[in-house]
């Protein structure tokens, strides 16, 4: 039966482990007042703007927004879930877990943990047959003369189907604990409906493992080694596979993805397969163009995604689609076109691996620099597809999120074109706007500290006596009883501050004391969205600021009333008037007696928020 982490092993960690020391080993740190300061790992930067709070146990970026807990920090660089991350944390600082854990929100069934251990045993035992049968020498020749060693076979798990309609399916039902029926919904075996009969749905085939992020097979993909059709046949469609989702090798290719800072997408797991002998950051699709879920699993270790897609028309056109969602979630595509209408695997073995790697290295192209390079030849064939490939390429441009990079394809398109830089940049409204968000992530992080501070008390007129309050609240305890009486959640105007005032509640009911670490960590998932959907702060982002703040040691009862009636019964006038403001502007000249009483009772509340 597996377990929850107990909580009091996650103390434990938060006890013992000093995030200073785990951020250390990802970023170079220095002492900068009371944090610690260095390169966000998470985007590209000059100077750092990545904070990290020793005291509060939270990091926290100011440009791109990314930080908070230990375990957040873990999840977020290396691409894992929360009890990923604590036992990743556990074992380096030697701190006993119990077996079996997961995490306290589920997000794999009891069902679904029997179909990977069904995977897992099918997988085992035709690789056996593979590397120990007679039956099997057609398929192991086969894979030998494509240039598959035996310890390649036996790191991939690769095995083998016999020719016969039930094999894979007697095998489940005789010599394991596992029903048909569980082999039928993991997409293993087939079923005809009628008869409800089981048979095998891989004939004949060569299979390879298709494995989860987390390197768990949860399907496969067989083919032909005859002139049988289909020559890829890949498991159906089930709670554990879905292509749209499935990115092959990414469990393999984490580290060198997250140590290179780049991924190399290429078109199918055999290219994979091959490329790994050179360059181990390669992941696949399984048959499908790129979808937003690949990239989401992508972002999490880099910005940099390089399409190594064939050099045909279907291959340029999928690239350039790929190339424009990756740009949608403000990541870099970059485009790779092998030279004589090679495939990787025909150009490691013609060329080698030192010269795949060299290519690779210095003909990787950002997207719109490749995209103007093909249709270079039909800019200058007509006026009308020279404007329509221009205002195509120039409207994607503000899209690029390095202001070197945008400069560079900015000058590229000048080239080209023959129209000068000025103009081209003049076209693009977006551009000064992106330009200066680039030129605030590099500030020094004190600067940065300051501006989030001002544009928020400026956004918001309230924002100091939310912030201050909170503030008190964490670091007075004995005032939270009195504050509760008179504010609620829906008096705080920032999502972020009625989040925190809500954990706060929460861990006060619970334990009589507050963790801040804590309500990052509960409540992290909301600041995505934020960070996402909305020009506000994050959590992080208060707590953070909060640390900026100067209060007494112990706040008077008049300090603590006036923050509570500027947070409650100000807010109310404010609105009253906003809402008097629009009935008014909705009247006309005839109706003079309402224009007058809205106007004096707008006059009314101006004087008593002044008071």
């Amino acid at each position: 039966m597996r377990m929850r982490i107990p909580e009091d092993r996650i103390e434990e960690i938060k006890s013992k482990v000093n995030i200073v020391d785990v951020v250390s080993q990802y970023v170079k740190l220095e002492k900068r007042g009371n944090n610690y300061v260095g390169l966000c790992p998470f985007h590209d930067e000059k100077t750092p703007s990545f904070s990290v709070n020793e005291q509060k146990q939270l990091c926290h970026c100011f440009g791109c927004k990314n930080g908070g807990s230990i375990f957040s920090f873990i999840q977020k660089i290396e691409g894992i879930d929360f009890p990923e991350a604590v036992m990743k944390i556990a074992k380096e600082y030697n701190i006993e877990l119990p077996d079996n854990i997961t995490s306290n929100t589920p997000d794999i069934s009891t069902e679904e943990i029997q179909m990977i251990k069904l995977h897992e045993v099918v997988r085992d035992h035709l690789h056996f047959i593979l590397m120990n049968t007679k039956e099997a020498e057609p398929a192991l020749e086969y894979l030998y003369s494509r240039g598959f060693t035996d310890e390649m076979l036996s790191e991939l798990k690769i095995g083998v189907t016999i020719n016969h309609p039930s094999y894979v399916t007697t095998f489940i039902k005789e010599e394991t604990d596992f029903e048909q029926e569980l082999a039928y919904l993991a997409g293993v075996i087939s079923k005809n409906e009628e008869t409800n009969q089981y048979y095998d749905y891989f004939r004949n085939r060569i299979i390879f493992p298709l494995n989860n992020h987390k390197g768990q097979p949860v399907g496969f993909s067989g083919r032909t080694y005859s002139n049988e059709e289909p020559k890829y046949l890949n498991s159906k469609e089930t709670p554990l596979f879905q292509k749209r989702k499935m990115l092959y090798n990414l469990h393999g290719a984490r580290k060198a993805i997250r140590d290179q800072d780049e991924v190399i997408v290429a078109e199918g797991f055999m290219d994979v397969i091959k490329i790994n002998k050179a360059t181990q950051n390669v992941v696949a699709t399984m048959g499908t163009a790129l979808t937003k879920d690949h990239i989401n699993a992508l972002k999490r270790l880099t910005n940099h995604i390089t399409l190594l897609y064939d050099g045909d028309r279907a291959g340029i056109e999928a690239s350039y689609k790929s190339s424009e969602l990756i740009m949608s979630e403000q990541l870099n595509p970059y485009i790779i076109r092998l030279k004589d209408g090679l495939d990787p695997d025909e150009f490691i073995e013609s060329k080698g691996v030192e010269a795949f790697n060299s290519f690779i290295k210095h003909h990787k192209t950002h997207y719109l620099i490749q995209k103007v390079n093909d249709y270079e030849q039909e800019i200058h064939d007509n006026d009308v597809q020279f404007e329509r490939i221009y205002n195509e390429i120039t409207s994607e441009i503000p899209m690029i999120k390095s202001s070197v990079l945008r400069e560079k394809v900015i000058k590229h398109v000048s080239s080209v074109f023959q129209i000068d830089v000025q103009t081209i940049t003049q076209s693009l409204p977006v551009f000064h706007q992106s330009n200066n968000e680039q030129e605030y992530y590099n500030v020094p992080v004190e600067q940065s500290v300051e501006h989030e501070l001002n544009r928020y008390l400026k956004q918001n007129p309230y924002a100091r006596s939310e912030l201050m309050l909170l503030k008190y609240l964490t670091n007075h305890l004995n005032i939270f009883e009195q504050v509760r009486e008179h504010i609620d959640e829906d008096h705080f105007k920032e999502y972020a501050t009625k989040d925190i005032y809500n954990d706060l509640n929460r861990q006060y009911d619970n334990h009589k004391q507050f963790d801040l670490s804590e309500t990052l960590t509960q409540l992290q998932h909301i600041d995505d969205n934020y960070s996402q959907e909305r020009k506000s702060l994050t959590k992080s982002d208060v707590l953070l600021l909060m640390d900026q703040m100067n209060i007494p040691d112990e706040p008077s009862l008049q300090e603590v009333e006036e923050y509570i009636d500027n947070i409650v019964y100000k807010r109310i006038l404010e609105e009253k008037y906003k809402s008097l403001q629009l009935k008014l502007s909705h009247l006309d000249n005839s109706e003079i007696e309402l224009v007058s009483e809205y106007v004096q009772k707008m006059i009314d509340i101006q004087k008593q928020l002044k008071e």
